[in-house]
This record gives structure tokens, C-alpha cells and sequence, in this order.
């Protein structure tokens, strides 16, 4: 099993909190948007690491690239982001419909 880091996982729960299944994409200027600049270098290596294991997707679109991650990998995602403890406002939210 795959050990994820802090920066990996993070890098997670900043493409899911957005909702972009590979139907969206997000660039990833905007999915670094707020990250300390001297930490840019680790999350873009954490993407790196994340679209070489599946848990991403990687499109070229003109001159930026864009991101997303797979629907057979957001059950995954979800465990990943459960497992590490650090996200627990985004499961606690259940939406009920009338």
C-alpha cells in the first residue's frame, strides 16, 4: 500500500473539496492558489507523484495545464482523506433531500 504524505494528501482534499471529476478540470495555477510559494515546489512534485500513481489526471490545454481526478478514484480519495484525520468537516455535512 501506497504511503501518502502530508503535501499528497492535501493536494487530495484541494481537487475534491472543488469537485472536479474528469468531466471538470482545474488548472493547476488555480489548484495552487494559496499555497506558500515556498512550498510550490512540493506540491508540484506531489502532483507529479499523484498523476504517476492514477490518483490524477493530466490534460494539456493550451498553454496551462489542467487537472482531475478519475470517478473510479473518488471512493479512494475519500478513504485516503478519512484514514489521514486531518479533513473531518468535509464528511460530517450530510445533505438530506425532500
Amino acid at each position: 500500500m501506497y504511503e501518502f504524505s502530508e503535501t499528497e494528501t492535501d493536494t487530495l482534499f484541494r481537487i475534491y473539496r472543488k469537485g472536479r471529476i474528469c468531466e471538470r478540470h482545474i488548472s493547476q495555477q488555480d489548484l495552487l492558489r494559496g499555497v506558500k510559494p515556498h512550498l510550490i515546489g512540493e506540491y508540484k512534485g506531489a502532483i507529479d507523484n499523484l498523476v504517476k500513481i492514477g490518483f490524477l489526471c493530466q490534460r494539456k490545454k493550451g498553454n496551462r495545464i489542467d487537472l482531475c481526478y478519475p470517478p473510479s478514484r473518488r471512493k479512494d480519495i475519500e478513504n485516503i482523506l478519512k484514514a489521514s484525520g486531518r479533513y473531518p468537516q468535509i464528511f460530517s455535512i450530510k445533505i438530506v433531500k425532500k
